[in-house]
C-alpha cells in the first residue's frame, strides 16, 4: 500500500477519505496476506511487511499529508496583476511520488512466487504534456527547467508502469479526492491567490 502523503492535499475531507480507503483495504486482507504501508513524502512512519492489521492501521495515526501546495508555479505570483514567478515547487513532490512507486515496484519484482499488487492511494501526479511543447517566440510558456522536469517525470511514470507490467505487478490507483475533487481543490487554491 503506497499512501501518497506528498500529493494528497492537507484538505480534511481528502485526508479522511484516504484513511478510510486504507482501513477498508487492511480489513480485506486475509490471514496469510502480507502488506506494508509506504509513504511518498515522510516515510519515517511507514510500516514494513506484516500481517498484523493493528500495526498497519497504526500508520494512520501519524499520517500527515499536504506537502504539495498545488499552486502550479503561482506561489510567488500575483494573478491579479499578472506578475508570475512560474516555478512549480511541487515538482519535487511529484518526483518523490514517482520515485517511491519505482522503488516499491522494484522491490515487488524481486519477490518470487507471490501474487503482487501495488495499491496507490493518491490524487495522482499531474502530468502536463502541453508544458513539454516548444516555447513560443513571444516567451509565453514554461521555463526550460520546468519543461525538462515535466518531460523527465512523464518518462519516469511511463517506465514505472512498463516495468510493473513486465513483472506482472498490478498497480491499482485510488484517488481519495473523488471525481472532480482535485480540480475543485486546485481551482479554489488558485482563486485564493487573486
Amino acid at each position: 500500500i503506497v499512501l501518497d502523503d506528498a500529493l494528497i492535499p492537507g484538505d480534511q475531507r481528502m485526508q479522511n477519505a484516504a484513511k478510510d480507503i486504507v482501513r477498508k483495504i487492511v480489513d480485506k486482507l486475509g490471514p496469510t496476506d502480507m502488506a506494508p504501508i509506504v509513504l511518498t513524502g515522510d516515510n519515517r512512519n511507514a510500516q514494513h511487511f506484516t500481517n498484523e492489521k493493528r500495526r498497519l492501521l497504526g500508520v494512520l495515526d501519524k499520517f500527515s499529508p499536504g506537502l504539495a501546495t498545488y499552486m502550479l508555479g503561482k506561489e510567488g505570483s500575483n494573478l491579479a496583476t499578472g506578475d508570475a514567478a512560474n516555478v512549480n515547487t511541487d515538482v519535487y513532490f511529484y518526483e518523490s511520488a514517482v520515485g517511491t512507486l519505482r522503488n516499491v515496484t522494484d522491490f515487488l519484482i524481486a519477490v518470487p512466487q507471490r501474487r503482487k499488487s501495488l495499491i496507490w492511494i493518491s490524487p495522482g501526479v499531474p502530468l502536463d504534456m502541453e508544458s513539454t511543447a516548444p516555447v513560443l517566440a513571444s516567451g509565453v510558456g514554461k521555463g526550460m527547467a520546468d519543461k525538462e522536469a515535466m518531460s523527465q517525470l512523464i518518462d519516469d511514470v511511463q517506465e514505472v508502469f512498463r516495468r510493473a507490467q513486465r513483472a506482472n505487478v498490478a498497480i491499482y490507483p485510488i484517488d481519495p479526492s473523488g471525481l472532480g475533487g482535485m480540480e475543485a481543490y486546485i481551482t479554489s487554491r488558485l482563486v485564493g491567490k487573486m
